[in-house]
Protein backbone atom coordinates (compact mmCIF):
# COMPACT_ATOMS: atom_id res chain seq x y z
CA UNK A 1 0.00 0.00 0.00
CA UNK A 2 2.63 2.70 0.87
CA UNK A 3 4.97 1.50 -2.34
CA UNK A 4 1.37 2.18 -4.42
CA UNK A 5 0.83 5.70 -2.24
CA UNK A 6 4.39 6.65 -3.30
CA UNK A 7 3.93 5.40 -6.75
CA UNK A 8 0.68 7.59 -7.26
CA UNK A 9 2.42 10.68 -5.41
CA UNK A 10 5.29 10.36 -8.02
CA UNK A 11 3.42 10.17 -11.34
CA UNK A 12 1.69 13.11 -9.76
CA UNK A 13 4.93 15.20 -9.27
CA UNK A 14 6.03 14.43 -12.75
CA UNK A 15 2.81 15.17 -14.62
CA UNK A 16 3.12 18.52 -12.85
CA UNK A 17 6.74 19.00 -13.62
CA UNK A 18 6.43 17.90 -17.41
CA UNK A 19 3.34 19.67 -18.22
CA UNK A 20 2.33 22.57 -20.36
CA UNK A 21 4.00 25.88 -18.58
CA UNK A 22 2.72 29.40 -19.48
CA UNK A 23 4.06 32.25 -17.87
CA UNK A 24 3.11 36.02 -18.77
CA UNK A 25 5.10 39.13 -18.86
CA UNK A 26 4.62 43.01 -19.27
CA UNK A 27 7.14 44.75 -21.19
CA UNK A 28 5.47 48.01 -20.74
CA UNK A 29 5.17 50.84 -22.93
CA UNK A 30 7.57 49.82 -25.64
CA UNK A 31 9.86 52.00 -27.34
CA UNK A 32 13.69 51.17 -25.76
CA UNK A 33 15.01 47.68 -26.22
CA UNK A 34 13.67 44.75 -23.73
CA UNK A 35 15.11 41.96 -23.08
CA UNK A 36 13.25 39.15 -20.98
CA UNK A 37 15.44 35.50 -20.65
CA UNK A 38 12.94 33.05 -19.74
CA UNK A 39 14.02 29.31 -17.65
CA UNK A 40 11.02 26.75 -18.44
CA UNK A 41 10.61 23.26 -16.91
CA UNK A 42 10.35 20.90 -19.54
CA UNK A 43 7.37 20.20 -21.52
CA UNK A 44 5.30 23.00 -24.07
CA UNK A 45 5.93 26.01 -23.54
CA UNK A 46 3.53 29.07 -24.13
CA UNK A 47 4.53 32.51 -23.03
CA UNK A 48 2.79 35.66 -23.36
CA UNK A 49 4.68 39.20 -23.54
CA UNK A 50 2.35 41.99 -23.55
CA UNK A 51 3.34 45.67 -24.75
CA UNK A 52 1.85 48.72 -25.49
CA UNK A 53 2.73 51.51 -28.67
CA UNK A 54 2.08 55.29 -27.96
CA UNK A 55 2.34 56.14 -30.87
CA UNK A 56 2.31 53.84 -34.55
CA UNK A 57 5.92 52.03 -34.53
CA UNK A 58 8.12 49.83 -36.31
CA UNK A 59 8.87 47.29 -33.82
CA UNK A 60 11.69 44.54 -33.86
CA UNK A 61 11.65 41.41 -32.29
CA UNK A 62 14.24 38.42 -31.60
CA UNK A 63 14.83 35.44 -30.07
CA UNK A 64 17.31 32.43 -29.19
CA UNK A 65 17.42 29.40 -27.24
CA UNK A 66 20.47 27.85 -25.39
CA UNK A 67 21.28 24.61 -25.69
CA UNK A 68 23.44 23.12 -22.78
CA UNK A 69 24.87 19.96 -23.33
CA UNK A 70 25.28 17.04 -21.26
CA UNK A 71 28.63 15.96 -21.01
CA UNK A 72 27.13 12.63 -19.38
CA UNK A 73 24.82 11.69 -22.30
CA UNK A 74 25.09 13.74 -25.54
CA UNK A 75 21.66 12.16 -26.79
CA UNK A 76 19.83 14.80 -23.88
CA UNK A 77 21.46 18.15 -23.17
CA UNK A 78 20.69 19.14 -19.97
CA UNK A 79 18.60 22.46 -21.48
CA UNK A 80 17.15 23.10 -25.17
CA UNK A 81 14.15 24.51 -26.35
CA UNK A 82 12.85 23.11 -29.91
CA UNK A 83 10.59 24.09 -32.43
CA UNK A 84 10.78 27.80 -31.35
CA UNK A 85 8.22 30.31 -32.44
CA UNK A 86 7.17 34.25 -31.56
CA UNK A 87 3.78 34.70 -33.08
CA UNK A 88 2.55 38.91 -32.80
CA UNK A 89 -1.26 39.90 -31.80
CA UNK A 90 -3.13 42.65 -31.02
CA UNK A 91 -4.80 43.21 -28.31
CA UNK A 92 -8.12 41.34 -29.92
CA UNK A 93 -6.07 38.22 -30.86
CA UNK A 94 -5.80 38.98 -34.55
CA UNK A 95 -2.39 37.19 -35.75
CA UNK A 96 0.02 40.03 -37.24
CA UNK A 97 2.94 38.07 -37.99
CA UNK A 98 5.54 35.33 -37.15
CA UNK A 99 9.20 34.01 -37.10
CA UNK A 100 10.84 31.06 -35.99
CA UNK A 101 14.05 30.16 -33.70
CA UNK A 102 16.44 27.48 -32.39
CA UNK A 103 19.73 27.75 -30.62
CA UNK A 104 21.81 27.47 -33.74
CA UNK A 105 21.84 31.15 -34.65
CA UNK A 106 19.55 34.47 -33.27
CA UNK A 107 16.00 34.58 -35.48
CA UNK A 108 13.91 37.80 -35.71
CA UNK A 109 12.18 39.97 -37.86
CA UNK A 110 10.54 43.72 -38.07
CA UNK A 111 6.79 44.16 -37.82
CA UNK A 112 6.66 47.67 -39.59
CA UNK A 113 3.67 50.24 -39.26
CA UNK A 114 1.58 48.81 -36.40
CA UNK A 115 -0.94 51.40 -34.60
CA UNK A 116 -1.01 52.91 -31.46
CA UNK A 117 -2.70 50.22 -28.93
CA UNK A 118 -1.85 47.45 -27.65
CA UNK A 119 -0.18 43.92 -28.46
CA UNK A 120 1.72 40.92 -26.92
CA UNK A 121 4.43 38.14 -27.90
CA UNK A 122 3.38 34.54 -27.68
CA UNK A 123 5.99 32.44 -27.95
CA UNK A 124 5.56 29.01 -28.07
CA UNK A 125 8.20 25.48 -28.46
CA UNK A 126 9.00 22.57 -26.49
CA UNK A 127 11.29 22.54 -23.49
CA UNK A 128 13.24 19.17 -24.51
CA UNK A 129 16.13 19.36 -22.27
CA UNK A 130 16.71 17.28 -18.63
CA UNK A 131 16.21 20.03 -17.08
CA UNK A 132 14.09 22.36 -19.55
CA UNK A 133 15.33 24.83 -21.52
CA UNK A 134 16.15 28.39 -21.93
CA UNK A 135 15.13 31.41 -24.31
CA UNK A 136 15.98 35.30 -24.74
CA UNK A 137 13.22 37.32 -26.29
CA UNK A 138 14.45 40.96 -27.42
CA UNK A 139 12.06 43.62 -28.31
CA UNK A 140 12.56 47.34 -29.48
CA UNK A 141 10.04 50.03 -30.81
CA UNK A 142 11.08 52.88 -32.90
CA UNK A 143 8.48 55.86 -34.02
CA UNK A 144 7.54 55.32 -37.46
CA UNK A 145 8.81 58.00 -39.87
CA UNK A 146 6.22 60.49 -41.02
CA UNK A 147 6.27 62.85 -43.50
CA UNK A 148 6.60 66.41 -43.17
CA UNK A 149 4.42 69.01 -44.65
CA UNK A 150 7.53 70.42 -46.65
CA UNK A 151 7.77 66.95 -48.54
CA UNK A 152 4.04 66.37 -49.83
CA UNK A 153 4.28 70.13 -50.93
CA UNK A 154 7.11 69.46 -53.17
CA UNK A 155 5.76 66.00 -54.08
CA UNK A 156 2.56 68.35 -55.15
CA UNK A 157 4.81 71.07 -56.84
CA UNK A 158 6.57 67.99 -58.98
CA UNK A 159 3.35 66.59 -60.15
CA UNK A 160 1.77 70.06 -61.68
CA UNK A 161 5.32 70.48 -63.12
CA UNK A 162 4.62 67.48 -64.79
CA UNK A 163 1.08 67.80 -65.66
CA UNK A 164 2.22 71.45 -67.21
CA UNK A 165 5.15 69.74 -69.40
CA UNK A 166 2.39 67.50 -70.40
CA UNK A 167 -0.23 69.91 -71.55
CA UNK A 168 2.47 72.34 -73.14
CA UNK A 169 3.86 68.78 -74.93
CA UNK A 170 -0.03 68.23 -75.85
CA UNK A 171 -0.30 71.69 -77.17
CA UNK A 172 2.84 71.64 -79.48
CA UNK A 173 1.87 68.40 -80.89
CA UNK A 174 -1.49 70.38 -81.94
Amino acid sequence: MKLLKKLVSASFLLTAFVSAQAAVYDFGSLSTLKTISANVNPGDVNDTFAFSLGQQSNVTGAAVSVLFANPFNPSVPLLNLSNGKVELFRADNSFVNSFTFDNKAQAGTAFNGLAAGSYFFKVTGKADGAFGGSYTLSSAAVTAPVPEPETYALMGMGLVGLLAARRRKAQQAA
